[in-house]
């Protein structure tokens, strides 16, 4: 997910909000370079989980869970299909892990207002894809893998070109709408990580 990019001239450079002051920078440097700190935490918070744990794979699945389904009502039409067979995969690896779900209707889709920051959102979903395969190798044999073997039916560089060429038919100062987005969807991802992490160690406290 980390791809690091020619330097840019310096007129170009991030400003406070975060944007470049002029296109230079691809759109995918200008926001992967304002969600770093984001993204770090969601990495620091998943490295406390164990793979190999049944218990803590678990809690990793419903992590993403709960993060998806808070967060389908916030993603571009163009996504769903991947989207919610993410969803499916979670559902299939949790229910193979004997782990109880929440079944109730995705929150209907809150229309084109939000049209720039679905990006966003899409953006951090797809490139949790490439976090996921890294940890694939850590996960105990047995235990059920569909969300992490998933393959989406719109490749990352196909998201990426798109993605460039959408945000970039906007004004330079919209692609904040974008990282807003993204910050939300990391916030979505390390909150529902951290809950699962709480929940862990609750238990680990009964059993001392």
């Amino acid at each position: 997910m980390q791809r690091r990019w020619s330097p840019t001239p310096r007129d170009t450079e991030p400003t406070a909000s975060g944007t470049s002051s002029k296109w230079g920078a691809s759109v995918h440097t200008i926001l992967r370079d304002a969600t770093r700190r984001e993204q770090r935490s969601v990495d620091r918070t998943l490295a406390a989980l164990d793979f190999s744990d049944r218990g803590d794979y678990g809690r990793f699945l419903r992590a993403h869970y709960v993060a998806l389904r808070s967060l389908a009502n916030k993603w571009r039409e163009a996504d769903r299909a991947d989207f919610e067979a993410l969803l499916d995969c979670l559902s299939g690896d949790l229910g193979a892990l004997g782990a109880d779900m929440d079944h109730a209707p995705l929150a209907p889709h809150r229309g084109p207002a939000l049209s720039l920051r679905t990006w966003g959102v899409g953006y951090v979903i797809r490139a949790s894809r490439s976090g996921c395969r890294l940890r694939r190798n850590g996960v105990a044999a047995g235990f059920a893998t569909s969300y992490l073997d998933f393959s989406p039916r719109i490749a990352w560089p196909q998201f990426l070109a798109e993605l460039e060429m959408d945000v970039r038919s906007h004004q330079p100062h919209e692609v904040d709408q974008v990282i807003r987005g993204a910050r939300t969807a990391l916030s979505a991802f390390t909150g529902a990580a951290l809950e699962q992490i709480a929940a862990r160690d609750a238990d680990l406290d009964h059993t001392i």
